[in-house]
Order: structure tokens, then sequence, then C-alpha cells
């Protein structure tokens, strides 16, 4: 099994088939609102192609905000 991380945050995620390269960073502006600080997510993904569609589709939620697409790292 391997374990993802986004480059230049602490967000990681384990797959055990899927290798991942890209992170569609987002922040969840309704947590923001109830005054958490700490709401800051990633939806990984297997190609740009597929994250720049992601980060679309988030950004047409209306509690979430996309905020940047990073590369991926294969964490130990």
């Amino acid at each position: 099994m391997a374990k993802f991380k986004a480059v230049g945050y602490d967000l990681f995620r384990k797959s055990e088939k899927k290798v991942f390269t890209y992170a569609v960073i987002y922040r969840n502006d309704f947590m923001v609102a109830k005054g958490d600080s700490d709401c800051v997510g990633a939806a990984f993904h297997i190609s740009l192609k597929k994250a720049e569609a992601d980060f679309k589709t988030l950004n047409n939620r209306s509690f979430l905000t996309s905020l940047e697409i990073v590369k991926v790292e294969v964490s130990a």
C-alpha cells in the first residue's frame, strides 16, 4: 500500500491500486463560517485532466472553494 502526500500540505491518502499524481486543494467555507480553522482538504487524482475537471466541479458547490492543483508525492 502506498501513501501519497499533497506537496506543500499535510494532506495524505493511501491506495493499494491507484497511483495519484495530482491533488485538488479546497476549502470548506461552511466550516469556516462555523469558526473551524482547519477546513482545507484534498481530492487526489490519477491525472491532471481529472484534477482540472474536479477543480471546476468543486467550485460549483456552494460550500466548497477550490484553491489550487498541486503535485502529489509518495510519502514514506
